[in-house]
């Protein structure tokens, strides 16, 4: 019996009509009686052809890129035209597309270059080579990820691991072992002294190995610390010195970075203290012969005390010498093995400076041979009746110097060159406004003997 249900039904006779398919471009209208026209059988016309388009193509020596050329109209009438170009091969095949030919011939020049480099490149490859770069792609593939990139990170995570590889010790020996390298290296022995002794307080504050240190150690032992801000920035600077001898060596990872996360405030802004002319009378009253030279070059000259009794600070330089001294050029000369920067510079020496010292000039020969200069200085500050501490007169005679210097030439450049400074570290340490009638008063203090001063003022 067959169950299949017919497509066509008569109903009391009527005409019926149904649908065959459920697309409605191949519905078909059927009267049942009556043959279907044509124009019935399709509802909708057919698709028209698509346009088959001609493909040129760029030769550059053996290196082909197909282009084509596009243009039409589109529904509402307006015009269109461009260019394409297609590269590459299978899968990876590309299309791109140009609004003028001149940009389209541009773009396939670079194509040529980049695809004549990689078969350059490739010809070289070993068999070997090219079997292991065709591995690298298929890995690269698995993550979708450039080949360049996954080398890359393949490159930097070994490096870091061996960074990571560290000989391990404890802080004290590694103190103990730069400060030996150091006492090797370091002509400026009052420096080494202070070093030796911020080092050793941090080697006795942590014991530990020197990787395990960490930023709140660091934080704790600065704050332990008696001294201020600037007492503390020094012991701050001590231990940065001793972290990258540390990562030379291999002590610490090259990614440590505690001390970056250590705080470090800014110290206050220094207090600069100068002298009066009539100060600076009632010291040179009050000097002995022998400390004279050493006296009037530091305020008439701005010469640093390091410069003239560098046996004092343990320095291994060169003491200023008589010979030093240009007379008819009225030019004092300090060599780099005599000046604390370690780089030569000249000094101009005014009329009173040459005053007090010409009359005691030698040939050659040092110029103080006091043993303690700086206890000498402060006993003639003591019976001059004037500030002696520390700190209230620290550098005071070379201070009161250079702001003299600087009212009187008014060339910050010039000052710092003769002082033998940076012009920033004039401004911040030694200049103190100083009026060009005052500077002028300093620079005309002259001896009339050996024991007594007379001021003669030019205002």
């Amino acid at each position: 019996m067959n169950t299949a249900k017919p497509h066509l039904a008569v109903i009391q006779g009527q005409r019926l009509s149904t649908n065959l398919a459920p697309e409605k471009r191949l519905r078909i209208r059927i009267d049942l009686g009556q043959k279907p026209s044509r124009q019935e059988l399709s509802s909708s016309p057919a698709p028209a052809k698509k346009e088959r388009r001609e493909w040129k193509a760029f030769e550059f020596g053996n290196i082909r890129i197909p282009y084509a050329h596009f243009e039409g109209k589109t529904a509402d009438g307006k015009k269109y035209s461009y260019w394409q170009l297609s590269h590459g091969r299978g899968k990876t095949r590309k299309i791109e597309s140009r609004v003028n030919f001149a940009k389209l011939k541009s773009r396939a020049q670079q194509l040529a270059i980049d695809i004549s480099n990689g078969t350059v490149a490739m010809s070289q490859f070993t068999e070997e080579q090219r079997a292991t770069y065709r591995r690298c792609c298929e890995l690269a593939a698995q993550v979708h990820a450039p080949l360049e990139l996954l080398v890359a990170e393949a490159v930097e995570a070994r490096k870091k691991a061996v960074a990571q590889k560290h000989l391990r010790k404890t802080l004290p020996d590694v103190v103990a072992e730069y400060l030996k390298e150091k006492d090797k290296e370091l002509k400026r022995k009052a420096w080494f002294k202070f070093l030796t002794m911020m080092l050793d307080r941090l080697a006795k504050y942590f014991t530990g190995q020197i990787d395990e240190l960490r930023a709140s150690d660091l934080n704790a032992w600065l704050r332990s610390l008696t001294g201020g801000l600037v007492y503390r920035r020094h012991h701050r600077n001590a231990a940065a010195q001793l972290f990258r001898y540390a990562k030379g060596q291999n002590y610490l990872p090259r990614d440590w970075d505690e001390l970056a996360l250590v705080d470090d405030p800014e110290p206050g802004a220094v207090k600069i203290k100068t002298w009066t002319p009539d100060q600076v009378v009632e010291l040179l009253a009050h000097t002995r012969e022998n400390m004279i030279p050493f006296t009037v070059l530091q305020v008439f000259a701005g010469i640093r005390h390091e410069e003239i009794c560098p046996k004092e600070f343990d320095l291994a330089k060169t003491p200023l010498d008589w010979s030093h001294f240009d007379w008819d050029q009225k030019l004092i000369h300090i060599p780099e093995d005599t000046a604390k920067t370690g780089q030569d510079r000249i000094v101009p020496m005014t009329e009173n400076l040459i005053a007090w010292l010409l009359p005691r000039a030698k040939q050659s020969g040092r110029l103080c041979t006091m043993l303690n200069t700086s206890n000498a200085l402060a006993r003639a500050k003591g019976r001059a009746k004037l500030p002696a501490g520390k700190n209230e007169s620290r550098n005071v005679l070379r201070k009161t110097w250079i702001s003299a210097r600087l009212a009187i030439v008014k060339s910050i450049g010039q000052v710092a060159e003769e002082a033998g400074n940076s012009p920033a570290k004039i401004k911040s340490n030694y200049r103190k406004p100083m009026s060009e009638a005052m500077a002028k008063r300093l620079f005309n203090i002259h001896p009339t003997s050996a024991d007594i001063l007379q001021c003669r003022f030019a205002i």
